[in-house]
């Protein structure tokens, strides 16, 4: 009888445990799926993400056609983005070789900032002309979308 007595007792803190663990376990999927839901949806990397944020923040006529003269311009600067790559490897290169070759470096950082200018040169130009196509709305939305900051 005894040994009966002790298994009872025993298994009586087993349900209320199971219980509290299950709300626990309820509440921190909860929170979890409200964590993500609150949080801004992920743009991608890069001069993309860019041109998704700002697009993003207009009326969608001027939406559109922000899209499409971005993406008319994107052969240009796309290409300046993989001259710019290119350099910061070869910088890269010449800043890890041994022995250190500073005239090497430097002519590195020379080719990277020239590239990184061409680059933005052209990405400026595409911007202009995406702008230019936009109503006094969608640039008055632009600028206000520019000013925002980009990480919360």
């Amino acid at each position: 009888m005894s040994a009966v007595l002790g298994t009872a007792r025993r298994g009586r803190w087993r349900q209320p445990v199971l219980w509290v663990s299950l709300a626990a376990n309820l509440f921190f999927v909860a929170l979890l799926g409200t964590h993500s839901l609150m949080r801004p949806a992920q743009m991608p990397p890069g001069l993309d993400g860019m041109v998704q944020r700002l697009a993003s923040a207009l009326p969608a006529d001027d939406a559109a056609r922000f899209r499409a003269v971005m993406e008319r311009e994107r052969p240009s600067f796309a290409q300046s983005h993989r001259d710019m790559e290119a350099a910061r490897a070869q910088l890269a290169a010449a800043i890890a070789a041994q022995p250190f070759d500073e005239p090497a470096v430097g002519a590195g950082l020379q080719a990277f900032r020239a590239s990184w200018m061409l680059g933005s040169d052209r990405f400026s130009t595409s911007l202009l002309a995406a702008v230019r196509s936009l109503s006094p709305d969608g640039r008055a939305r632009l600028g206000a979308a520019m000013l925002r900051p980009r990480h919360p």
